[in-house]
């Protein structure tokens, strides 16, 4: 079974704001899960989280100008 967590736990894990969790809910780039009838306990899971945490190569963020 995947290993479900609160938001406010994924926010340590991943060491931002737990509305920054949520946004990225929000945005579509973590799942939210509920467990229960209770809405407001929001989880995610982890392996999504860290799969998000992975670094990203940087684009090149030169203006055009100073790239020629």
């Amino acid at each position: 079974m995947t290993d479900l967590i609160r938001v406010s736990e994924a926010a340590k894990i991943a060491g931002v704001a737990p509305i920054t969790i949520r946004r990225r809910i929000a945005e579509g780039q973590l799942a939210q899960y509920r467990r229960g009838t209770n809405r407001r306990n929001a989880l995610v899971s982890r392996c999504e989280l860290e799969k998000l945490m992975v670094p990203q190569p940087l684009e090149d963020r030169r203006s055009p100008a100073m790239a020629a």
